[in-house]
């Protein structure tokens, strides 16, 4: 995805935000998690892996608003570890 590093932008759930997207709703035309959400679809990804608490249930909400249910899981970096691992069954 092209905003990486210092480009990068978060879910909007952080510093409050989450309770803000009421508010917010009237004023923009779409959600940051929505947004990055369709970013990571357009890379032809299909998970989008994340490390904040606030992130995986607003990406996974995103997915959905976006119709993308199904085409992008949304993991916790310590979900995919564990796949990886082969501990993921236990």
């Amino acid at each position: 995805m092209w905003r990486i590093r210092e480009k990068g932008y978060c879910c909007g759930g952080g510093g409050g935000g989450m309770w803000m997207d009421g508010h917010a709703a009237g004023n923009q035309s779409m959600r940051l998690s929505e947004k990055r959400v369709l970013d990571a679809v357009e890379t032809g990804a299909d998970t989008l892996c994340v490390v904040c608490p606030y992130e995986v249930s607003r990406f996974e909400d995103a997915v959905k608003s976006t119709n993308n249910d199904g085409a992008l899981a949304v993991l916790d970096i310590a979900e995919l570890l564990a796949t990886a691992l082969g501990l993921d069954g236990e």
